[in-house]
Parts: structure tokens; C-alpha cells; sequence
């Protein structure tokens, strides 16, 4: 068993004490399973993105929040949208107006949000500022808010957009 699912469980087992403890005092306290980050999540896929689908996308998203005791709010997507041109991803943009304090976005890959690296900073700026936060479900687990994940971050982006860069010049 993992080590956050054993916690998890302790955490648990221990709020399941004191719930318990103050109902005998006449204290209705709501259990802690039933309290979840509200989340939305983003899907996009390219008219060329054979391997990631937007239901690929979607289910490795549900896993994720079933797992994490996250509450989907809303699924945004944008179905064959290029990552280039943030004007023409309407759904994108209503995520990030519809934003709310306490809430993630969610998304598989760094490259379903944008390929170029000051995109990406203005989009990871744009979620901080609404007090909210980003997870990327493929991205080695580092946390943004940190210098060290930070660094790893604008590394990574630049390998996205090389890739990107790459991907477009063997399609023409």
C-alpha cells in the first residue's frame, strides 16, 4: 500500500475518533471523505493527436481525482485545437475566467495546456492569481510552488516545445 493512502486511512480512522467523540456531545462534525477539492479539468486534443484522445485523457483524469478525493466541477475541452493559437480555445479561456479560489485545474500532460514556454507561464500565472492551482498528472509529481519545481517546470517546457517544433517539421 502506498504511503499517502496509508495516511490517508490514519487521517481518517483518527477524524472517525473525534467525529464520534463530539456526536456524543450533541457536535455534528461532516466526515473528512466527504470533504473534496473541487477541481476542473481540461482536455485538448490536435486534428493529429491519434494517441491521446480526449477519452484517454478523460478516464486517466478520473482515476486520478477518484484516487485523490477530487470533485470534478467541471470538464472543459477543446476537440481539434491547436495549442498555438490561445484565441481559438473558447472552452480554455471560460476555465480560466470561471475560476475560483481553492480550486485546481487538472490535466494529463503539459503539452494539452501549450508547447511554448511563456505561454505556460502566463497560463500557470493566470490560475495562480485566481488563488488556484495547477496538477499535471504526468509530470514527475514536483510541486510548482517550489524554486526547485519551478526550474524542473521550465525545463521540462522547453523539451515540450522542441518536440513540438520537431513534430511539426516531419509533418511537412
Amino acid at each position: 500500500m502506498e504511503v499517502k493512502e496509508l495516511q490517508r486511512k490514519y487521517f481518517a480512522a483518527r477524524h472517525a475518533e473525534y467525529v464520534k467523540e463530539n456526536k456524543k456531545k450533541g457536535i455534528d462534525i461532516r466526515p473528512v471523505d466527504f470533504i473534496k477539492q473541487p477541481a476542473f479539468i481540461y482536455t485538448r486534443v490536435t486534428s493529429h493527436d491519434h494517441d491521446d484522445s480526449i477519452e484517454k485523457q478523460t478516464n486517466q483524469i478520473l482515476e486520478y481525482c477518484e484516487v485523490n478525493n477530487i470533485e470534478i466541477i467541471e470538464h472543459f475541452c477543446d476537440n481539434g485545437v491547436s495549442d498555438c493559437d490561445m484565441e481559438n480555445r473558447p472552452r480554455f479561456k471560460l476555465m480560466i475566467e470561471s475560476l475560483r479560489p481553492g480550486f485546481v485545474v487538472i490535466c494529463t500532460s503539459i503539452s494539452r495546456l501549450s508547447c511554448f514556454p511563456g505561454q505556460l507561464l502566463n497560463i500557470i500565472k493566470s490560475i495562480k492569481n485566481a488563488s488556484s492551482k495547477l496538477t499535471i498528472i504526468n509530470y514527475l509529481g514536483a510541486d510548482m510552488d517550489t524554486p526547485t519545481g519551478k526550474c524542473l517546470f521550465t525545463t521540462t517546457t522547453m523539451f515540450v516545445e522542441l518536440q513540438h517544433q520537431q513534430g511539426h517539421q516531419l509533418l511537412l
